[in-house]
């Protein structure tokens, strides 16, 4: 009797799709049948599964910055609903209590909180890439560190949401005054959400020693929500010169992952690389590991740098 011949195992190009995606009038499968098709399109060699590898991790990087800039914008979305609604409850209730305002104080303080731990960590995060990347004498580092230092000198929220950071982070939270009216036979209400101005400067020492003279000159209080916008103006081109710089990192490694699209000439289903283990031929069963080609976000980066 023969003995089977044996597979070493190997990594592979996969075309991972489902039979009704390939084929749409086909007749669908039974319930007992899994119509989800796996094509090992062609074997990899070792540069090029380390290659592969690598690419996949330029582009995950880029990904995991671009999920920490929108940790920040939900943040801020969720303390602007926050608000929004404490101001519909007013105007529901047409009135409040002193255990009302008080939750909806520290609620609104602990959301801020939130955006600013998260805004710092976009800051700390570019420090560390462009520093780690370039090194800390490299115009790439030099014009990340211009580039925050143009909005701290031209932008006075941003000074401001900088300094309350490292209040909030070392003093305490963020103190929050708010103001709601009401007026007799008039169906508006009024709300305002204003920061201590006396607490800030009287407890923050050194965090808001350098804008005390810019803080007592403003007319009127400290408005939460028209000094966010000023302020979020700011984060987003810092924002949008942080990825642009990781997207241009990642331009290559995106370009060669699309390019295996061209391998295969079919726009649907996912690509991966499939490990397969050792197996005799024709196999009764593979033992199959996937890592997906993450071919939205480098479609992302390659149409971001051709914009």
């Amino acid at each position: 009797m023969t003995s089977p011949k044996q597979f070493d195992g190997g990594y592979f190009l996969a075309h991972i799709f489902d039979r009704v995606e390939a084929v749409p009038d086909a007749a669908a499968p039974e319930p007992s049948e899994s119509s989800l098709v796996l094509n090992l399109v062609s074997e990899m060699t070792g540069d090029e599964v380390q290659q592969f590898r690598n690419d996949i991790r330029a582009i995950s990087q880029y990904e995991a910055s671009e999920h920490l800039i929108s940790f920040v914008r939900d943040n801020l979305v969720d303390l602007l609903d926050n608000i929004a609604n404490h101001g519909y409850d007013f105007y529901q209730r047409r009135t409040t209590s002193a255990t009302i305002m008080e939750s909806a104080q520290l609620e609104i303080s602990r959301l801020l909180s939130n955006v600013l731990s998260a805004f710092k960590s976009v800051l700390d995060h570019g420090e560390t890439y462009f520093s780690r990347t370039y090194g800390k004498n490299s115009s790439e580092f030099l014009a990340w560190k211009s580039a925050q230092k143009t909005e701290f000198d031209t932008v006075f929220a941003y000074r401001f949401f900088y300094a309350l950071r490292n209040f909030t982070q070392h003093i305490d939270a963020a103190p929050i005054n708010l103001k709601f009216k009401a007026e007799a036979n008039k169906e508006a209400v009024t709300m305002r959400v204003d920061l201590d101005r006396e607490s800030l400067l009287r407890d923050g020492g050194d965090k808001f020693k350098r804008l005390e003279v810019e803080i007592l000159a403003m007319p009127g209080p400290l408005s939460l929500v028209e000094l966010l916008e000023p302020w979020s103006d700011s984060f987003e081109r810092l924002a949008a010169y942080y990825l642009g710089q990781r997207a241009k990192e990642a331009l290559p490694h995106s370009l060669r992952l699309l390019d295996l699209r061209t391998r295969i000439a079919k726009d649907y289903g996912q690509l991966a690389m499939a490990s397969v283990g050792p197996t005799e031929i024709p196999p009764r069963e593979l033992s199959t590991s996937l890592q997906h080609v993450p071919e939205t976000t480098a479609r992302r980066i390659a149409g971001r740098e051709a914009a």
